[in-house]
């Protein structure tokens, strides 16, 4: 069915299920149609997870990965018909454009390719097989094994397309079935990315509830969170919290909230770079994702005398103008382009006051917008590639007008632009201020998977240890039974 939003296991009944429509951004579209458990049948859904669990174990880390591997692969392959399919989906509900959406399926999903998620695990566990067995551990002088959850649910949001892929793949890296549930704003992916993943490793397919209810049905949503000792939750600050107050004694809860990014760029760096390659590099770190993701930009913080972020500002929008002809913005919901017309007729109003220009946009659209402000406290974000270069004198006035956003625990992703000393010293100064990840500009919509997403461990802080030691007949009966050791 072209509507369906959902993917439940085979060993669901269908006495067990029910029908429900919603609706994402295009209100007066087509609804869309999901497929989930009935109230009251959630203690049977995890009866089969538990099962779906017992399965998940007998399959090796590696016979794992490689399965991961050939779903990321497919996914990456332009003439996917699953890919294609969805692409027009996730245009349709989240307003990107059919181009932006494939963009942004590209920069997520080579995470998962199998070369990428063993560096994960070899980073986070040093050796992966803990996931399978007990592994000899020459500093406990012991043994450990590695235990995913019984049951992890996964509450996604629609920003970014493709996102709920990284929930999914780190629940099955470690073996724990998922509960997914999939955003009103974009719930198309998720559903296809698990049927994908059902067909190359059937395994996977009796592990994975796909599926949705509303906000307000909190009877519904409490079932469900009874079948849950893990919980993932991408949301704002409120969703975030709402969830949190439900979270049970035992359950683990890990969520990600807002949070704020920024380049920062000197003179030196500039005119080490070059003016235009710059642009370039910033537009493009607006621009993919459409500012949606916690690591975009909202700002580019450009150190030196005003001029100089003056003439990077000519360069930054002829590449953002480019940009929009390669990739298009997409469409915005008519309350959010009215908000964005209002702002900038207060920009070109307060540029007029001011005699000087500070204000770039799309000619006849709503494309892109950019502007310089002398604060960062100015820049008043939330829309889609809106961008403000900040002109400071100098790095420190950076960090002083950071702290406030620091204290809040929501600096995220930094481009640094700088050489020499400044760059470690700035590095330094930005990790104790709390930012997550320092890359060079251009590079910041590009995490791996490696990267400790909100400053946490991706797969590792989902596990349950148990560690053997101090137990002296242990090795003998461990190679008898074919305990692995390395």
């Amino acid at each position: 069915m072209h509507n369906e939003i959902s993917y439940l296991p085979s060993w669901l009944k269908s006495v067990q299920i029910e029908n429900l429509q919603l609706y994402s951004n295009d209100k007066d579209g087509e609804a869309w149609i999901c497929t989930r458990p009935k109230a009251g049948c959630w203690a049977d859904v995890g009866v089969g997870l538990q099962a779906a669990r017992e399965r998940l174990q007998s399959l090796s880390i590696k016979q794992i990965i490689e399965s991961i591997g050939q779903v990321a692969q497919q996914w990456l392959d332009p003439d996917f018909q699953p890919r294609i399919d969805t692409i027009e989906r996730v245009a349709q509900s989240s307003l990107f454009s059919p181009e932006s959406v494939a963009e942004s399926f590209d920069v997520e999903l080579r995470n998962y390719l199998p070369g990428y998620l063993w560096k994960v695990l070899y980073r986070e566990l040093v050796d992966p097989q803990v996931l399978d067995c007990f592994r000899q551990d020459i500093h406990l002088k012991g043994y450990a094994r590695a235990l995913g959850p019984k049951t992890t649910l996964s509450i996604f949001t629609g920003n970014v397309p493709g996102l709920p892929a990284l929930s999914m793949v780190r629940s099955l890296l470690v073996k724990s079935p998922i509960i997914a549930k999939v955003a009103s704003g974009e719930p198309c992916f998720a559903a296809a990315f698990a049927k994908t993943l059902a067909e190359v490793e059937p395994i996977f397919g009796e592990s994975i509830v796909c599926t949705y209810w509303r906000r307000d049905e909190e009877s519904y949503f409490s079932e469900v969170l009874t079948q849950a000792d893990a919980v993932i939750a991408y949301g704002s600050d409120a969703a975030c919290a709402k969830i949190r107050k439900q979270i049970q004694l035992g359950q683990a809860y890990f969520e990600h909230g807002h949070k704020f990014s920024l380049g920062l760029v000197d003179e030196s760096y500039i005119e080490h770079f070059g003016e235009q390659q710059l642009a370039k590099a910033i537009a493009r770190d607006t621009c993919v994702f459409n500012q949606q993701a916690c690591i975009a930009p909202q700002i580019y913080c450009v150190v030196g005398p005003e001029s100089l972020a003056e003439r990077l500002a000519e360069k930054t929008a002829k590449a953002l103008a480019d940009y929009e002809q390669k990739v298009p913005l997409g469409n915005l919901l008519p309350n959010d382009a009215a908000a964005l017309q209002m702002k900038r007729a207060t920009l070109q109003w307060q540029a007029a006051l001011q005699d000087k220009l500070s204000l770039w946009q799309s000619t006849n659209s709503l494309a892109w917008t950019l502007t310089i402000q002398s604060q960062i406290s100015s820049h008043q974000g939330g829309h889609r590639r809106y961008l403000s270069l900040i002109s400071v004198p100098d790095l420190a006035t950076v960090m002083a007008q950071l702290r406030p956003i620091a204290q809040q625990d929501y600096l995220q992703n930094v481009a640094l632009g700088l050489v020499g000393a400044n760059l470690i010293s700035t590095a330094e100064q930005l990790a104790q201020l709390g930012a997550t990840r320092i890359c060079q500009p251009g590079r910041m919509v590009d995490p791996s998977m490696m990267w400790r997403h909100d400053g946490r461990v991706c797969v590792s802080e989902l596990l349950h240890w148990c560690d053997v030691e101090m137990h002296e007949d242990w090795q003998i009966s461990g190679e008898k039974n074919g305990t692995s050791i390395y």
